[in-house]
């Protein structure tokens, strides 16, 4: 499967734009939506998820499967974001968050679509990178980010090249055996054994 990375400058939402076009997207791909804006990102129940421009990432990963472990997916993604921070202190709240220290850092919306004889699946990552307490006011809940919990300048983008990487390297194999592969991963760092 061929990573491919379709990016606008300003969208509404990620998850948003990869539904839209879901008949359209090349289904041999796994394409990465990208934005350096996202004016109307939304996470489960769609409550509202603030990217930060210039600080935060919001990328949606599109791919078509006939899978029967769409529901195994939120988990693997978590572990793909795990591995992209490579930081201390990382815990899953179930089923769609990443948190450090008591705080969240990422959150996970996985949305799914038929398209013909197959299923879109869309799996939308928005992460705190640069961003900090100024950035945060009205949030309501312990929020982080990754500079505040290494005091490391990352480019955005090259975290988002780790994440993306991991998530075309775990995403196919929990399409097809699973989520046993790396049950025990998750439980390490979940709320949720």
């Amino acid at each position: 499967m061929r990573l491919v990375y379709y990016h606008v400058s300003t969208i509404d939402s990620t998850n948003s734009l990869a539904k839209r076009g879901a008949a359209h997207w090349n289904r041999e791909d796994l394409t990465a939506i990208t934005t350096d804006e996202q004016t109307g990102g939304r996470g489960q129940y769609n409550r509202p998820w603030v990217m930060i421009k210039g600080k935060d990432i919001a990328v949606s990963y599109v791919l078509y499967t006939q899978s029967e472990h769409l529901a195994d997916i939120p988990f693997a993604a978590a572990i793909a974001v795990d591995k992209a921070l490579n930081i201390p202190g990382v815990h899953f709240k179930w089923p769609n968050d990443v948190f450090v220290n008591q705080k969240k850092i990422c959150g996970i919306l996985v949305e799914t679509t038929p398209v013909e004889n197959t299923t879109c699946l869309i799996i939308g990552i928005g992460i705190n990178i640069l961003s900090g307490p100024a950035d945060w006011t009205g949030i309501g809940q312990p929020v982080t980010s990754y500079f505040a919990e290494t005091s490391q300048q990352i480019v955005p983008e090259k975290l988002l090249e780790s994440l993306s990487l991991n998530i075309a390297e775990i995403i196919p194999q929990v399409l097809r055996s699973g989520f046993s592969f790396i049950k025990n991963k998750y439980h390490l760092r979940s709320n949720k054994q």
